[in-house]
């Protein structure tokens, strides 16, 4: 399961863009929990939070901690990693170091980047990620791997969305077409719902459980679309990804 920018405030009725983020959360999650069978996980792509508050954080921990799945995050713009720690990791040293990290399951590779920057909006891996990213990669050769990170790494033709994307998405591009075993790259972000391919690599993005962003270049910059999650189903070398939308 894909989530993502569920842009929690500190209030549980406080509105944004005319949507109520935390009543939207805990709607995606009673609906994740009614599936049969349930999903293995949740990998939730950042922006858990619009406003860096104790009370948004603990909110948005309450409403993905119902989930009756493991949920890993990854950190967003919105996010402060300091906090995020803290609050929703319970970490009793937290840091604002870069939050990335692999895990294996059912035989299949995944991999939750940070490409949050510090004060920017738009995402940055660093040198240091992704000497750690090609390493893991290179552990597990020709093993299905799924990439996961907030910030768009390719354009997609929305020029104010594109000035916010990954800025150094070219190396990372690099890194990734040295893997032919990996599947997909997942991102969140641009809070709408869409596929690019560039070769062999596919990437997709999933709505926003907030918020949504118009589809195109001409949209207008908030779309009346409602939000959603992505139920990414894996069988041997077959993926099929569905998406989800809340009603």
């Amino acid at each position: 399961m894909h989530m993502s920018d569920t842009h929690v405030l500190g209030e549980p009725s406080q509105e944004i863009h005319g949507v109520r983020p935390a009543h939207n959360l805990r709607v995606a999650v009673q609906c994740i929990n009614s599936l049969n069978p349930l999903p293995d996980f949740c990998i939730h792509t950042g922006d858990s939070v619009s406003e860096e508050s104790e009370k948004a954080y603990l909110c948005f921990k309450e409403e993905v901690g119902a989930l009756k799945i493991p949920t890993y995050f990854a950190i967003g713009n919105h996010d402060n990693r300091a906090s995020f720690r803290k609050f929703v990791l319970t970490d009793p040293f937290p840091d604002d170091a870069p939050y990335y990290y692999d895990f294996e399951l059912h035989g299949s590779h995944f991999v939750v980047l940070d490409s949050s920057d510090p004060g920017e909006v738009s995402g940055r891996i660093g040198n240091t990620q992704l000497l750690w990213l090609e390493q893991a990669l290179q552990r597990h050769p020709n093993e299905s791997t799924f990439v996961f990170l907030h910030h768009h790494p390719l354009p997609l033709g929305i020029p104010w969305l594109d000035e916010l994307m990954l800025q150094d998405s070219v190396p990372l591009i690099e890194a990734l077409r040295r893997a032919p075993w990996i599947q997909s790259v997942f991102f969140g972000h641009v809070h709408h719902d869409c596929h690019l391919s560039l070769g062999k690599l596919h990437f997709a993005a999933v709505p926003a459980l907030s918020f949504q962003f118009g589809e195109t270049a001409w949209a207008e910059e908030i779309s009346p679309l409602p939000p959603g999650f992505r139920l990414v189903h894996v069988q041997g070398d077959m993926i099929r990804t569905v998406v989800h939308r809340l009603a």
